[in-house]
């Protein structure tokens, strides 16, 4: 955030990467993908502060933007059932998928 309390890039990117890590890790290497995300997250919330939103309006619909279509994971749908189905022989604390 800058001195105005407006996110920048580098927000949006590392809060999707952060995400995309833990979930989605196949796009990753997606660069295009995560620049255009990034970019119109940021769009999205200074329009809608400019818009009159406050911030915590503005960045739900920046983060709308940000993990659209991102919500079903087929890694944490693999990654539950391993700790579900195996949970005595691979502690959840021991996987990483």
């Amino acid at each position: 955030m800058n001195s105005r309390n407006i996110p920048d890039l580098s927000f949006y990117r590392l809060s999707l990467m952060g995400f995309l890590r833990e979930s989605h890790p196949h796009l990753l290497a997606d660069h295009k993908f995560i620049a255009a995300r990034t970019e119109a997250a940021l769009d999205v919330y200074a329009q809608a502060v400019r818009n009159g939103n406050n911030p915590l309006e503005a960045e739900e619909q920046a983060d709308s933007i940000l993990f659209e279509g991102l919500h079903f994971s087929k890694h944490d749908t693999i990654k539950n059932i391993f700790w579900n189905e195996f949970s005595k022989e691979i502690p959840e604390d021991d996987a990483h998928i």
